[in-house]
């Protein structure tokens, strides 16, 4: 496919903007470029510079080395200009990168466009054939007209066969009612698995087509998940703050009752993604361990109540036995009153 070089500056020019709004915001300082930079424009390419794009694209380069994906993902928001999304996402295609770093930022822009169609309930429509046989999600088309200008690699029979894991682990997703439930799946990390494996192909409309939606599926279960887990364990301070308990005292490891207490949600959503998953886990061990301390700490049953339906949070499902830590919080319990002896592990503070 043949480069239209002034379409290639437009798009360079628009990340280049991006890039540059992005990295001041960040530092909170102007960012020093060559003052002679802004005169590369598409009605004086000849004019100034005999080789713009060679010029601009050793600039794009640099910024992409500083701009990691965590920044992008927290830049762009609901106002964030579709336009800029989509020419970011030409740019990253363009690229082809098999990097981690790369794949994410893509991963990131092309989720963006899924939860921000231009008209809204746009994917929701009924798609239409474009070789007479099958049906084309409207997003995949969306997706095949943004990268219409770039040649897209080609998607190995192999790889065809990757894309229905997408929708099996969302419907796996469903299946996770709890916090804990979804970190001890694995789906998470089998997901990256998956586009870690499609390499270059990762960057085919088709592929990105099957990510977007599998992305913002789970985005959304792990912030609603997260969130009930954390007003439970705030609940849970808040209960031993009045009952006079020590709020000072260790709930696992560092962590203690004022920890849960402060825990902040939003910091912890917003965090790089593999920080983000710990804080996750971290948290998740921590629930547990509160169950258990709660469970542990109920009134005996007389022979004259009814039988306690609530099962012991010390087996799970599959019943197996408490963790190390939930051994721990048992033992603690024994010796110690309710509110001062929280004894779990180490959670989201380091």
């Amino acid at each position: 496919m043949v480069e239209d070089p002034k379409w290639e500056l437009a798009i360079m020019q628009t990340v280049y903007g991006f890039y540059q709004k992005l990295l001041r915001d960040c530092v909170q300082e102007p960012i020093p470029l060559p003052k002679d930079l802004h005169l590369i424009s598409l009605g004086e390419l000849d004019q100034h510079f005999p080789d713009p794009l060679a010029r601009i694209r050793g600039w794009i380069k640099l910024f992409d080395l500083a701009v990691t994906p965590s920044m992008l993902r927290q830049s762009l928001t609901p106002e964030t200009d579709p336009e800029i999304a989509e020419t970011l996402l030409r740019h990253y295609a363009r690229k082809k990168a098999s990097t981690e770093v790369d794949r994410d930022k893509t991963d990131f822009v092309a989720t963006f466009l899924y939860r921000n169609p231009r008209v809204p309930g746009q994917w929701e429509r009924i798609g239409y054939t474009l070789d007479g046989v099958v049906p084309v999600p409207p997003f995949e088309i969306a997706l095949i007209e943004i990268l219409a200008d770039s040649e897209s690699p080609q998607l190995l029979e192999d790889y065809v066969s990757v894309l229905p894991e997408f929708d099996a682990l969302r419907q796996e997703l469903e299946s996770c009612d709890t916090l804990e439930a979804l970190t001890d799946s694995g789906i998470v990390q089998r997901g990256r698995d998956l586009k870690q494996a499609l390499g270059v192909c990762f960057y085919h409309p088709g592929v990105l087509a099957a990510i977007g939606p599998y992305n913002a599926a789970v985005g959304k279960k792990l912030e609603e998940l997260f969130r009930a887990t954390t007003r439970q364990l705030k609940s849970f301070a808040e209960s031993v703050q009045r009952e006079g308990g020590d709020v000072n005292s260790a709930v696992e490891g560092k962590v203690t009752v004022q920890h849960l207490a402060l825990i902040e949600e939003g910091e912890i959503l917003r965090t790089e993604y593999v920080a983000a998953q710990e804080k996750f886990r971290r948290v998740s061990k921590v629930k547990r361990a509160v169950d258990l301390r709660k469970w542990e700490s109920r009134p005996p049953a007389t022979s004259d109540s009814a039988p306690d339906k609530v099962s012991s949070p010390t087996t799970s499902a599959e019943g197996k036995s408490p963790s190390s830590a939930g051994r721990a919080v048992l033992a603690a319990s024994k010796t110690s009153p309710v509110c001062s002896c929280l004894r779990l592990s180490s959670v989201w503070g380091d």
